[in-house]
């Protein structure tokens, strides 16, 4: 059964799911393929990214909980962000994608200033780094947007 908006619209999870990358092995992408990052900076339950950052690295948001996909084991939940947007956490940890990831299956931004990580179907920081002609490959959830800031499960 679903919850439905007051314009008949269902209100859905933020999906977490996997992509196969060529290197790393299964990482955790959004329900479209986007893949997701993790950054050093944070604490658990406490995202440190905000202002410039957040601009570059924009977080994985809900406004309906969250739904774990295919083999990911990391536990999902949720954190309250300074400005009362509800942000999605893998293992306590905020995750987000990489604004200069344009497709399903990007992952430009791992290992950038040695503080963004592609994140394991554990939820674990991949720490290893890729050579350059390494690229993932995407199997996204089907889903009505392609990079959604708010990931409302289309």
């Amino acid at each position: 059964w679903w919850i439905f908006n007051s314009d008949g619209t269902p209100q859905r999870p933020a999906k977490v799911g996997l992509a196969e990358h060529t290197s790393l092995g299964s990482i955790l992408t959004d329900g479209a393929g986007m893949s997701l990052y993790l950054f050093d900076n944070d604490t658990p339950g406490m995202s440190n990214c905000s202002g410039g950052c957040l601009a570059s690295w924009p977080a994985l948001l809900t406004e309906h909980g969250t739904a774990a996909l295919q083999d990911v084991t990391g536990t999902l939940g949720t954190i309250t962000r300074g400005d009362g947007s509800v942000q999605v956490t893998v293992n306590d940890m905020p995750v987000y994608y990489w604004a200069n990831d344009a497709a399903a299956g990007d992952a430009g931004g791992h290992s950038l200033g040695s503080v963004w990580w592609l994140l394991n179907a554990e939820g674990n920081a991949i720490r290893q780094l890729v050579e350059a002609d390494a690229t993932p490959t995407a199997t996204p959830m089907p889903v009505a947007t392609a990079a959604p800031v708010v990931d409302d499960g289309y």
